[in-house]
This record gives C-alpha cells, structure tokens and sequence, in this order.
C-alpha cells in the first residue's frame, strides 16, 4: 500500500516540469515582454531559477522550524514545540516535512493528555499526509488512544484495525491487531475480536504475538459457543 519510491532524477524532473509550467504561464500573460527568441529563452531560465530557489528556501525554513520543535521537545518545552509544529503546518504545510510535524504535533498534545486537540491532528495526518505507511499506522493507533479516552470502544478498535493494516509491518502490525481484539472484546464484539486475532495469525505467523492470538481466539470462540 507504500506509493512507488521516486527516484532523485523523476523528483528533479516533476520539479523542473513544475518550474517550466509556472514559467510558460507567466511568459504567456507578458509576452510583450518577451520578443526576443534568445532573450525569451533566457528569460525562462531565469524564472525557472527562481521558482526553484524559491523552492529550496522554504523547504529549508520548514525543515528548520521543524527541528527546532524537535529540540524543544525534547527540553521538554511541549508548549513551544507545538507552537512551532503548528506555525510548520500553517507556514509550510505543502513542505515535505509537514507530514511529520503534524504527526509530532499530534502526539505532543497526546502526552499533554489533550487528547482532543491530538484527535485533530492524527486525524489531519492520516486524511492530509499519509505518506509513510509506519507513520500512518502509528497515526491510526494515536487516534485510537484518544477515542479509547474517549470511552468509543468500538472507533477504538476499527481505528486499531486500520493501524495494522495501513502499517503492513511485521514489527508493527501484530500489536496494532492484538490492542483491536482487547478492545472488541471489551465492547462485546465477538466476531470481530475474532478477526482481529486471526489477522494476526494469517499475516504474522512468526510473530511472538501469534501463540497469544491462537489462545484469545480460542477463548473467543468458547464464549460464543462455537
């Protein structure tokens, strides 16, 4: 479920593509100005040069911003980290390193226990970015913490379930599907906490998870009678 990996080269294209679109429609709304052939030609290299420029300076403010709500994090100054995580999302939020800044501003009020404001941001994360399927599985499991607060048992375990499954990690995913079945069991619902566990033992039958959901969905199936 991971996009196709870009390399430098198609990156550096789509940038250049990109940069060469902008210049034609700008040449297109002034081309008064360009009469030239030769001076036209050296004027789209000049204002590809800029968008490009352009380009780099914000990534690298953002990135900055960024590392500097890192390290106030991890002072432990929570307040200024979010303040700078947020000013990230709202300066810089098409950036690439947006996608995490929301993520960390999500789990930052999480560990403030506000778990109405992270609700928002893991919620914007996994609608908005979404990119990287670890993070995303762990973006699912941080909005299923908040609605397990919440006392929404049964959004709790769906949004553990998405977890394991956006995630697709042998590291990842058996616990994601484990924390589902507790909470399905917890909210009485069977069948589902039975497919969770057999998720596990279908997709992870290395994992030391897997002999623990063998018994839960023994027992599951007991308590119903099967």
């Amino acid at each position: 479920m991971s996009p196709e990996r870009l390399s430098k080269k198609q990156i550096k294209q789509d940038n250049f593509i990109t940069s060469a679109f902008k210049a034609s429609e700008y040449i297109q709304k002034n081309r008064t100005l360009f009469l030239g052939g030769f001076a036209g030609l050296i004027a789209i290299i000049l204002i590809i040069s800029f968008f490009n420029y352009s380009a780099d300076k914000k990534v690298l403010e953002a990135e900055n911003l960024f590392g500097k709500a890192q390290l106030a994090s991890a002072m432990g100054q929570q307040s200024l980290a979010i303040n700078d995580y947020r000013s990230l999302l709202e300066q810089y939020g098409s950036a690439p390193i947006a996608d995490r800044g929301c993520y960390y501003l999500a789990r930052t009020y999480y560990d403030r226990q506000e778990q109405d404001s992270a609700l928002v941001y893991y919620e914007k994360y996994i609608n908005e970015y979404g990119n990287e399927p670890l993070l995303l599985g762990a973006a699912y499991a941080g909005a299923a913490e908040c609605y397990e607060a919440s006392g929404d048992l049964p959004k709790t375990a769906d949004y553990f379930m998405k977890a394991g499954q956006a995630a697709d990690s042998e590291f990842a995913s058996p616990g994601y599907y484990m924390s589902a079945g507790r909470v399905y069991r917890e909210a009485g619902m069977m069948t589902e906490a039975n497919a969770a566990y057999q998720a596990v033992i279908d997709n992870y039958p290395r994992s030391q998870h897997t002999s623990l959901a063998k018994k839960l969905q023994a027992e599951v199936e007991y308590a119903a009678g099967n």
